[in-house]
């Protein structure tokens, strides 16, 4: 498990604090944008429901991305954000994150293959 103190320490220069309201994260991350929550929390709503019309929900906590998958992958984001505590968050350009994955090595990429494709339910 990815420890969220040291990745939030070493983001760096690589992100910068955002200000955008959590409602409106899903449009930065149509833009391009992804995200990294500093602190707080937020409640996701998946827009697909289960079959008894109940909708599925996830809590996002300090340390979390939003839209690393989805950018990589190029796929939409099926989630709409609320803010169950006060968030703070990390912004980071999605094309430095794909340019990044691009220039690491095979097993790095592969692991990060595998993932998005159990995750989207791909082959």
């Amino acid at each position: 498990m990815l420890d969220p103190e040291k990745l939030i320490s070493e983001l760096g220069s690589f992100a910068a604090p955002s200000t955008i309201p959590i409602e409106s994260v899903v449009d930065e991350i149509k833009l391009g944008s992804v995200f990294v929550i500093d602190a707080g929390s937020i409640l996701a709503t998946f827009t697909q429901k289960l079959d008894s019309g109940t909708s599925l929900t996830q809590t996002f906590r300090r340390g979390d991305p939003l839209g690393f998958a989805e950018t990589l992958s190029q796929s939409p984001l099926k989630m709409t954000f609320k803010s169950i505590e006060p968030v703070s968050l990390f912004k980071i350009d999605g094309n430095f994150v794909k340019q990044t994955v691009e220039k690491s090595g095979v097993l790095a990429k592969e692991i990060i293959r595998y993932s998005l494709a159990r995750t989207f339910g791909r082959s």
